[in-house]
């Protein structure tokens, strides 16, 4: 398409960016010298897609052929140009420094000697092609511009297979392709896990069997005596009930909570544990980690992802279950109920203040001197299974985008309205990392 010089486009700053808009210019500013418009004057090219293929590239088309009448010559430019020195096409004249303009625009020039009217047609039919050649790669550039760019803000249902899972569940869509848009921008130097571990990264379930949490290695393993395990497991069907009861707010759960962790603690410190037992009550436990789990670690681990694990569960029983599935890499973590031993390895207590899945909230605001370690760190993936771990971020000052994923293990139909109203994504008896591990594939 040929349009005179004085067409308003060529002269608009191109933004930044804009694969399209830069390819609209290139095609309305692709004019031979000497080629008539409807204005009769010659046209300019100009490279408007050098942003796309890079000055260099853009330099390097610039040689075009040469003849006795002169040469034609591509050159980075700062501005679009005139074709003419009194805009009629007249008289042919050298480059000079053109007006402001989008950054790469080439300019062509002409240094005339006698030049026949023969040779003049030669020449300009050799300029024509190369401005055609760097047409053809300008197209090439935006294809790949543009698919980048798909790549980049992916649609959830078309090109990431794991949200179609019949597991999945999103109340807006939308929104959750927005936040992983921006996940995905800000690439690895900006994000950070923060995440649960009971029910979370370890499974709920498993061919049909209730898999158990940190507690429940403890609570089933051969150390405790059979009265013991009695009053542990009553202690779960009184409280485990209020926990995940639809009908009780946070508020009302909580010191519930906090009475059943006391009492199972107390009960633990009374059968006198042996530190150097727990490698074996954790091989002979049927605790499982989620599908996927190698790929998740690794992967985040390969890219320097802190990965923070905040659980309610005993911290010791964590630290090995991840180091014996070979996960517990220097980018992990863990805060949560650490036991506390006397110099004979036997427990005597535990450390610090209860962590309880209700008071998360509490915890993070405690992590503030880690998390402004991370201070750069502002995207967040937080991965959970219940309201309380909402609020396992509430200690980060900076955090500019952060997706919530939510395991919901029991009690579906009475809760999952709720979960989708907290949760961007709803994860309903899903026992693996699928979800996540896209998400990170995007970003990584």
């Amino acid at each position: 398409m040929f349009l005179p010089n004085d067409y308003p486009s060529p002269h608009l700053p191109l933004p930044h960016g804009s694969a399209g808009r830069a390819l609209f210019v290139l095609l309305t500013t692709l004019s031979p010298p000497g080629a008539a418009t409807s204005a009769g004057r010659p046209g300019t090219a100009v490279c408007a897609c050098a942003e796309l293929i890079g000055e260099e590239r853009c330099r390097g088309l610039e040689q075009v052929g040469e003849g006795e009448s002169g040469r034609y010559h591509f050159r980075p430019q700062h501005g679009p140009g005139r074709g003419g020195q009194d805009g009629s096409g007249g008289q042919r004249q050298r480059v000079r420094p053109a007006g402001r303009g989008g950054a790469g625009a080439v300019h062509l020039r002409r240094q005339e000697a006698d030049g026949q009217e023969d040779e003049d047609h030669r020449d300009a039919c050799m300029q024509a092609l190369r401005l055609w050649t760097l047409f053809a790669t300008c197209v090439v550039a935006v294809g790949q511009n543009q698919g980048q760019k798909t790549q980049e803000c992916p649609k959830l249902n078309a090109q990431m297979p794991e949200f179609q899972k019949k597991t999945v569940h999103i109340k807006d869509p939308g929104r959750v392709e927005e936040i992983i848009c921006g996940l995905i921008k800000g690439g690895a130097a900006k994000l950070q896990i923060i995440t649960d571990f009971d029910m979370t990264l370890s499974r709920f379930s498993y061919n049909g069997k209730r898999c158990p949490t940190c507690h429940n290695i403890i609570d089933n393993c051969k150390l405790i005596t059979e009265e013991c395990r009695k009053k542990l497991l009553q202690l779960k069907e009184t409280y485990y009930a209020i926990e995940i009861d639809p009908n009780l707010s946070i508020e009302e759960k909580y010191p519930y909570m906090v009475e059943w962790y006391n009492k199972s603690h107390t009960l633990l410190i009374e059968q006198g544990l042996q530190k150097d037992k727990f490698a074996e009550i954790v091989r002979e436990s049927d605790v499982m980690l989620k599908e996927g789990y190698e790929n998740f670690f690794d992967k985040l681990n390969e890219h320097n992802i802190p990965v923070f694990i905040f659980s309610a569960g005993i911290g010791d029983i964590l630290e090995e279950v991840i180091h014996q599935a070979g996960v517990y890499h220097s980018n992990v973590k863990v805060v949560s109920n650490f036991m506390d031993f006397d110099e004979n390895g036997v427990l005597k207590g535990f450390k610090g203040e209860l962590i309880h899945v209700y008071n998360k909230h509490d915890g993070a605001l405690k992590n503030t001197e880690y998390f402004k370690q991370l201070k750069d760190n502002s995207n967040i993936i937080l991965l959970g299974d219940s309201q309380g771990d909402l609020s396992m971020a509430d200690g980060v000052a900076n955090v500019e985008h952060i997706l919530k994923i939510g395991y919901l293990n029991d009690k579906v139909d009475e809760l999952l309205e709720k979960y989708m109203d907290s949760y961007d994504i709803v994860l309903v008896k899903d026992e693996s990392l699928d979800v996540a591990n896209s998400i990170l594939q995007k970003i990584l």
